[in-house]
């Protein structure tokens, strides 16, 4: 039994048959003093309780800023979210983290960080399929030295695994088969970019390695200067010599990767090219382009931009239609106007149609980052990154739960988990 001051409103999950006892305590809030009592129960009924003992906990780094829970806005009743908990990254000037979140009260009840926060960046963090540990991945932030891993940290906070991906970054997936996938960087010294000459490019590609393995164990999945039917086009500002990545001419920019297990196919979106691409796993295969100016999948509303500038995180099957929720930045709007908008593809006809969108209700442009999670119960979980606001709505578009951060905390990818004994990653 636990709680807060001089509560033991909760309970862990009991062990059975033990004799000798160990259990972790979940969901311990920073910077508050708990109250913790063991109880044991014999075979005849008899219950034992040990004396209650109280525990100070230490409080959060001071540039991992709790979030506020808006209370004329939060619904208890029609949020999903609230009750449970939100696995997210975090963003800000030397500061750079995985964390845990408890949704009604906008705490931290766990965290980690990277080893050098002014030059490593933590891009995303996923709870694994069977639900007992955070994968997480760090990069250089200046994308100069590759120093990138995956690293699967258990929610009891006793155990970390670490796998290397090869020149890693932003995003990366967990797969059944006890490996991981990941976005990484691929060079190319002369690409031969119509109107500028030979040019030295970077784009992107998916490697696959066993969680736990070291470099060289990596396997190229798919490769867009080679794999994909699109030829190297100029794309704008954003391509530039060094913009993003230095020395190189980027021409992709991928930043979402996700993978669907009911197709055993990747989705790829690469943002400076406006494309969501479907790889198959096991061939490499592109089966077919979203977006952009090599786009395979026409639009329904017609001429019609898919989005601007997009990120993404979550593609499913309803009713054997396929979804995809996009969290459109907006980058090439007049007026910029970010907001997040979901597609059902039929694929045999090879069109996409709108369904849901959602605007930024005080009609804002987040220039990077963004993230957008269907809920079980048709809720709609979104990360306006930069201005460090979270917000669950409904699919009327009514807020049922809103948070924000602290000026300086950029909010990355957020996902719900649910109980901190038996979570789930209701996303998927």
């Amino acid at each position: 039994r636990y709680g807060i001051g001089d509560s033991l409103d909760r309970v862990t999950p009991a062990l059975v048959g033990a004799t000798e006892v160990k259990l972790v305590v979940r969901g311990l809030i920073n910077g508050e003093t708990v109250r913790v009592q063991a109880v044991a129960e014999l075979a005849d009924g008899t219950v034992l309780e040990a004396p209650a003992q109280e525990v100070a906990l230490g409080f959060t780094p001071p540039n991992l800023q709790p979030l506020s829970i808006d209370p004329d806005v939060t619904d208890p009743d029609r949020s999903e979210v609230y009750g449970g908990h939100l696995l997210l990254s975090t963003l800000g000037s030397g500061a750079s983290y995985a964390a845990i979140m408890e949704a009604s009260s906008g705490q931290y009840t766990w965290w980690l960080t990277v080893d050098d926060p002014d030059n490593e960046a933590v891009g995303r963090a996923h709870l694994s399929a069977d639900g007992q540990t955070v994968f997480w991945n760090d990069y250089d932030r200046d994308r100069i030295d590759d120093i990138a891993n995956v690293y699967g940290s258990d929610l009891d906070g006793c155990d970390t695994t670490t796998t290397r991906t090869l020149w890693g970054h932003h995003d990366f997936v967990e797969l059944a088969d006890g490996k991981t996938g990941w976005l990484g960087f691929t060079y190319d010294e002369a690409v031969k970019v119509p109107g500028y000459g030979q040019l030295p490019v970077v784009a992107d590609n998916i490697y696959e390695a066993s969680l736990g393995s070291v470099e060289g164990e990596e396997v190229e999945i798919w490769n867009a200067l080679t794999d994909w039917d699109c030829p190297v086009y100029w794309t704008g500002d954003a391509m530039e010599l060094g913009v993003f990545v230095p020395n190189y001419h980027e021409w992709t920019h991928a930043n979402s990767l996700a993978y669907l297990a009911d197709d055993d196919a990747y989705f790829i979106l690469m943002r400076y090219t406006n494309a969501l691409v479907k790889v198959d796993r096991a061939t490499g295969d592109t089966l077919w382009t979203m977006g952009g100016p090599c786009g395979t999948v026409a639009n329904t509303a017609g001429d019609e931009p898919f989005w601007s500038y997009p990120h993404f995180s979550h593609a499913w099957r309803s009713d054997g239609a396929l979804h995809v929720l996009i969290f459109d930045n907006g980058d090439e709007y007049t007026p910029q106007i970010s907001r997040v908008v979901e597609y059902v593809i039929d694929e045999a006809a090879g069109t996409a149609t709108q369904v849901w969108d959602y605007p930024h209700p005080e009609g804002s442009f987040m220039r990077i980052l963004g993230d957008a999670r269907r809920l079980e119960g048709g809720n709609t979980l979104i990360a306006w990154a930069p201005t460090g606001m979270v917000e669950e709505v409904t699919p009327a578009g009514e807020r049922v739960w809103l948070a924000t951060s602290g000026l300086g905390q950029t909010m990355g990818r957020v996902t719900p988990i649910g109980d901190i004994y038996a979570p789930s990653d209701s996303s998927r």
